[in-house]
């Protein structure tokens, strides 16, 4: 019958899972390695990795070139068209040193692959939001065809991310020590965090040395921490979060009207993770825009890969 591979490339990690198309088996067979996200790494890199975790995999499972039928490959930072090529110029190299050069591949973005394997086994749309460092929205619709929202990068966009979330509470502490605003917790909270002394202290700790997005991020933690402690400016920074992302929703309905009250909406990240007052509000934000169905994510990206790969071999059987 053969193997369908399903590869989720990450930022600081890679899964490769090998699964038999022998329903009878069930065989599944898994591989990690490093990130391999060519935005930081290179596509050279990339295309590395890659090699190196299918190499592993083929060759610990006796997978032979021949029997691999199809791959999907999931890649973080590969969301925009010009990079599913530069990527697919760099995976064809990575196939052919291989022997796999009557293997199906199909390259999406590792939002792509998580949407689909958020989305239960019979759901034919669906709706995956991610609120991590960053923020994006991916959708399917019935039809088949896939919209995006946010993913616009902290400079540009990335609102109700983790990153958002430090960023303001940064301001607000900020703007509470000129009294423009009134006092907050988060003032004490994140100068300890941050090992400062004073509110002034901020100006060298964020200008003097440049900051990786999460080391801001991580300020997102703090703000739960003091939202759950009653502090009213901290519940309306997570509140504008949570806003913020029914609001990526809100862009994918307008992009396609096929979406309804009864379309399923899957979340993902850190954000929705540890705030139980964003994931709330989110999902009031969803009920009363009539923009969705809250659901539970119903597996991994990885096997979200795999059923892409499934479904390319399927159609391409039917096309002959």
């Amino acid at each position: 019958m053969g193997y369908v591979i399903g590869m989720d490339g990450g930022g600081t990690k890679t899964t490769g899972l090998f699964v038999k198309l022998d329903a009878a088996a069930s065989q599944e067979m898994m591989i990690k390695g490093e990130g391999t996200n060519p935005h930081v790494i290179g596509f050279p890199n990339m295309a590395a990795r890659l090699h190196k975790i299918l190499s592993i995999g083929m060759r610990t499972y006796r997978v032979q070139p021949t029997e691999v039928k199809a791959i999907c490959f999931g890649l973080a930072g590969v969301g925009r068209q010009d990079d599913v090529e530069q990527a697919r110029k760099e995976i064809e190299k990575v196939c052919v040193s291989l022997g796999l050069v009557n293997t199906m591949v199909s390259i999406h973005s590792d939002v792509y692959i998580a949407l689909r394997g958020a989305m239960q086994p019979n759901d034919s749309e669906g709706i995956m939001v991610i609120s991590g460092t960053g923020s994006n929205a991916f959708a399917k619709s019935k039809d088949g065809n896939v919209y995006k929202s946010g993913g616009w990068g902290h400079l540009l966009g990335d609102e109700g991310s983790g990153y958002d979330i430090g960023r303001k509470a940064l301001n607000k502490v900020t703007r509470s020590q000129d009294k423009r605003e009134k006092p907050t917790a988060l003032t004490k909270l994140i100068l300890k965090e941050l090992d400062l002394e004073k509110t002034e202290q901020l100006i060298p700790y964020i200008y003097d040395v440049v900051r990786e997005k999460h080391e801001i991020a991580r300020i997102a933690s703090i703000v739960n921490e003091a939202a759950s402690n009653g502090d009213k400016v901290a519940i309306q920074i997570l509140q504008d979060a949570a806003y913020e992302l029914a609001m990526l929703v809100e862009g994918l309905h307008q992009q396609c009207e096929a979406f309804s009250d009864k379309t399923p909406v899957m979340t993902a990240g850190s954000v929705f993770e540890h705030s139980e007052i964003v994931k709330r509000h989110f999902m009031d934000l969803l009920s009363r825009r009539k923009l969705g169905t809250y659901q539970e994510i119903y597996t991994t990206p990885v096997y979200g890969a795999i059923e892409i790969a499934k479904e390319h071999l399927l159609t391409s059987k039917k096309a002959r």
